[in-house]
């Protein structure tokens, strides 16, 4: 399955480009080992995934929440400002 993450800010900075395309095999993927895939894939991201929450289908996701690979899917960081 090839799932396609949209990201912002810092780590579309870092990778230059605001998707990264992440693809496995074998066993369900879950938002938790998707964090992992993406460290995987993308080792310049380590610092962030752990301040990240996933959000599938425009709503924030529970680890344990298995995709398809169907769904819209966003890393989004921590917002500030005023």
């Amino acid at each position: 399955m090839t799932l396609t993450v949209k990201v912002f800010g810092p780590a579309a900075r870092i990778i230059g480009s605001s998707e990264l395309h992440i693809r496995e095999t074998g066993a369900a993927l879950t938002c938790a080992t998707l964090r992992t895939a993406i460290v995987r894939h993308y080792p310049q991201l380590a610092e962030l995934i752990p301040s990240g929450r996933i959000a599938v289908n425009c709503s924030y996701a529970s680890d344990d929440m298995v995709l398809t690979g169907d769904e819209e899917i966003a890393l989004i960081y921590a917002v500030s400002g005023g």
